[in-house]
């Protein structure tokens, strides 16, 4: 091979090889790009398919924890209601042992009679301000039912779709049927009589407490249903998106490792075509 013959193929040697390594530049300075990220890509049209799958499941997830958000409200409302009805309940218990105090009492009626009034009054204090979704339940005078929507927007096959409707029932005294005036209650006689109201009351507030449990365990389920589609779509869109540190960290490994193959072959021609320049011919 004639000396300018081996000069050109040299020259484009390491044209190739500059080629090469910007190459690699780029390549490593995008992974770096993801490795400080976290994600594969930044643009869409790095990866357009990629980019319209998880847009689909971004858009199933927003929907999804906002309608996890909407019945974690609604369970927390009811919650204030079943404290409410625990609260009646507690206090229509003390009812019946202050009238079984009246049945054996011998002396001081009027004491224990007023002591049973200020019992009946405490109810109305107690179901005076409890609402659910922003409306008054429970001690309106009479039942109050409200509809509510379950799995809005979470498009999750099995879950309970639609609306159901939840059945507050009144608790206030005159609903409940126990005597709201102490004055009529005055003896043993009386005293017995009004223990059967307050045992039908006691079996009307556990009704009561029933249907809310009922519509809570609802929602709490449709709220596992979807946290557990949740959980899936979160797992696929990370999939999609999000960088794998341990395969992309050998994959900048391996380019910083072709990186310095190629420098070091560039330095190697370098230096044999500098040589190459200084080596004379005699005629």
């Amino acid at each position: 091979m004639a000396l300018f013959d081996m000069n050109t193929s040299m020259s484009a040697s390491m044209a190739s090889s500059l080629n090469s390594l910007n190459s690699i530049n780029r390549l490593a300075t995008n992974s770096l790009k993801r490795l400080e990220t976290g994600q594969k890509f930044t643009h869409a049209a790095d990866d357009p398919s990629s980019v319209v799958k998880a847009g689909k499941l971004s858009g199933n997830m927003t929907a999804n924890q906002s309608a996890i958000n909407r019945n974690n409200g609604y369970m927390g409302d009811l919650e204030g209601v079943m404290q409410s009805q625990d609260a009646v309940l507690g206090i229509l218990n003390d009812m019946k042992d202050t009238l079984n105090e009246l049945v054996s009492a011998t002396d001081g009626q009027d004491a224990i009679g007023a002591k049973y009034d200020a019992l009946v009054g405490s109810i109305a204090g107690i179901v005076g301000n409890v609402g659910f979704n922003g409306t008054q339940v429970v001690g309106t005078g009479s039942a109050v039912t409200s509809s509510v929507v379950v799995n809005a927007g979470g498009g999750v096959t099995g879950a309970t779709g639609g609306s159901f409707s939840l059945v507050f029932d009144d608790l206030t005294a005159s609903t409940l049927g126990v005597t709201t005036t102490a004055a009529t209650i005055k003896d043993a006689t009386t005293a017995t009589a009004e223990l059967a109201k307050v045992d039908t009351a006691i079996g009307k507030v556990m009704t009561a407490s029933a249907k809310v449990g009922a519509g809570y365990d609802v929602l709490q389920s449709n709220n596992d249903i979807m946290s557990s589609a949740l959980t899936g779509w979160s797992q696929s869109f990370s999939s999609l998106v999000s960088v794998n540190d341990a395969a992309e960290s050998s994959i900048l490994s391996s380019l910083q490792n072709r990186q310095s193959a190629v420098q070091a072959s560039m330095s190697y021609q370098a230096q044999f075509n500098a040589s190459m320049s200084s080596i004379s011919f005699m005629a």
